[in-house]
């Protein structure tokens, strides 16, 4: 479950710090192939409407495509979600064996990603008052 907080930064956009666990999975080349492909631990540093900010004990490539599984609250409903997203970045964190990696959402036509951008505005909207 999603547990977020305002987090002041210079992005365009909002960003919410967040810590909620996270499944990940590398997806291959052919979307059955990440069905196939073990999953692993992460935990959500950050959360916006386009992306989000994981922690995880692998070091990822820019450039590999995620699928994702999370579970958010909207409108007194838990939704657990299945989300795709590209790595843009990644870096060891403070603590050893320890990495960051932020991520591009896609698919924003998708049922989930649009729970996932509605439920995200939300919880912006509701830091802002």
């Amino acid at each position: 479950m999603l547990h977020v907080q305002s987090k002041d930064n210079r992005r365009i956009g909002h960003r919410l710090h967040a810590n909620a666990p996270i499944k990940v999975a590398i997806q291959g080349k052919h979307f059955w192939a990440s069905l196939f492909q073990p999953k692993f631990n992460g935990t959500l540093a950050d959360i916006s409407v386009q992306g989000m900010q994981l922690s995880t004990n692998r070091l990822l490539a820019t450039g590999t495509i995620l699928k994702l599984w999370v579970q958010v609250e909207y409108k007194l409903k838990t939704y657990n979600l299945v989300l795709r997203g590209i790595v843009m970045w990644s870096k060891p964190g403070l603590e050893k064996g320890v990495y960051l990696a932020g991520l591009k959402l896609m698919d924003f036509s998708s049922p989930s990603m649009q729970i996932w951008a509605a439920s995200t505005l939300d919880e912006i909207r509701d830091f802002e008052h």
